[in-house]
Formats: C-alpha cells, structure tokens, sequence
C-alpha cells in the first residue's frame, strides 16, 4: 500500500492537473535547483555570449553528427538537447511518471528531490497575450547569419516539439525555451506565476523513497523504457540487481535437493 503522504502527493498533482486542459512535468534530484536551462547554468557575460555560443554548439553538432541525426532547424535543436548539449531549452514531460523517474534518478535520499508542474499555454499568455504554444517565425540556420539575432523573447515560452527522435517519443517530450532576460523560470514574472497557478514545485522527501519506487514500477518506468535504445537497456539490466551467480544457484540447488531427499 502507498503511504497517506505519498495519496496526498497525488491529490496535489490531479488537482493541479484538473485545473486546465494542459500540464507539464519535470522531475529534479535536488529540491533546491531552479528551472534554468543547460545554457544558462554557463555563466557569460551577457546575451550576446549565450546566442553566440548556442550557434557555435549547433553548427558543431550538425557538421559533425549529420550521419546520425541528419536534421537541421529547430529540429536539431531539440535532438541536441534530449542528447545532452546546452541550448536554452529546458526538458519537461506530459507524463508526472516520466517525471518522477527524473527527479528520483541519481537523488541521494539526503535531501528533497522535486517534481515541478506547469501549465504551458497559460505561461505563453503572459508573453504572447494568447494561450498557444510558442511556433517560431523564423527558421533557426536563418537567424544564424545574424549571430545575435536568435529570437530571444524577454521570457521563457513553451514549445511543442516535432518528436523526431525514439526518446523524445518515450519520455513524452516538451520543451521551454528560455527568454533573454536570464533569471530561472520560476522568478520571472515578479514571481507571480506561483499565485496564478500557473507553476507548482512538490517536494519529496526520503521517507518517500518506497512509494515512488513502487510507483515507478507500477507504471512501467524504467531506463529501457524512457532510452529505447542500447544504453538504456544496459542501464536497466545493471539496475536490477537481483541476478544470482551460477554458483549461488548451484547452491541454493544443493540445499533444495538435499531437504528433498530427508523428507
């Protein structure tokens, strides 16, 4: 049985959940961390140095990746960050489970992970002045004849993807794309996107640990599931830490038919 703090979690996120058409996730191993993407945590000078070095990272990841990936545009920017590589995009999800694996891969059970929860196109109002996703006017290898032209909104805008790759597939992938004036996204906004419902954070503490474990099992989460590829299934073979040595099975095997022949 869960624990009548974790039901409490979950009445949390069903209510946050109900009170629009569209929510997002985004699961973080430590509590204390802000919504700032990749390319923000690099401490610059100004927003001209982040613009300049997004394009320098883009232009390396198409020339030297074009046979595996073989996109270009916004596309590439999105398989450039589901693979790693700083941009101003930040990962979120339209599954709380996918989530909830995040914010419990690589915790320490020390401190309070958490799992952040957004309402996307409410968010885009508040820049836009209308509840839409964020669809750029121009194309991304357009702006890059213009090193410091790349689109910057003041603030962070949510965008809806092409899911052009199996993981942004498996893990149900969104993105916000983060706006030039260099603050995390949960401090834009005079901090007002708390009071207007908008963004959520729900902590969770060690005592929690089990719950989210069952959890995670009871949905189907696992690395393999959410990196459908090698890697993940590595990951996930190593994870489950139940396999017996052929002589520990040779053992237990000994045991099994001596206690046979007693009876």
């Amino acid at each position: 049985m869960f624990s009548e703090t974790w039901n409490k979690v979950m009445s949390e996120v069903l209510e946050f959940q109900n009170a629009g058409k569209d929510t997002w996730y985004r699961g973080q191993n430590n509590a204390e961390y802000k919504l700032v993407s990749g390319l923000y945590r690099k401490k610059f000078e100004d927003i001209n140095t982040y613009a300049a070095s997004e394009i320098t990272y883009y232009q390396l990841f198409n020339r030297m990746g074009f046979t595996y990936h073989k996109e270009n545009d916004w596309n590439l920017l999105f398989i450039m960050q589901h693979y790693g590589v700083r941009t101003r995009l930040l990962d979120w999800t339209e599954s709380f489970a996918v989530a909830l694996y995040f914010a419990y891969t690589n915790w320490d059970f020390k401190t309070h992970c958490s799992v952040w929860l957004l309402k996307p196109t409410r968010l885009n109002k508040k820049e836009l002045g209308e509840a839409v996703y964020y669809d750029p006017e121009i194309k991304y290898e357009e702006l890059i004849e213009d090193v410091y032209n790349l689109g910057f909104k003041n603030n962070t805008l949510a965008m809806y993807p092409n899911r052009n790759s199996t993981r942004i597939v498996s893990q149900q992938g969104m993105f916000t794309l983060q706006g030039k004036a260099g603050i995390p996204l949960d401090e834009e906004h005079n901090g007002d996107l708390f009071n207007d419902g908008i963004i959520k954070r729900i902590d969770l503490g060690p005592s929690l640990r089990k719950d989210i474990e069952n959890y995670l099992k009871l949905c189907g989460i696992s690395s393999f599931s959410l990196f459908p590829d090698l890697d993940g299934l590595a990951n996930h073979i190593n994870s489950l830490g139940y396999f017996k040595t052929r002589e520990l099975e040779n053992q237990e095997t000994q045991i099994i038919l001596s206690s046979q022949a007693s009876v």
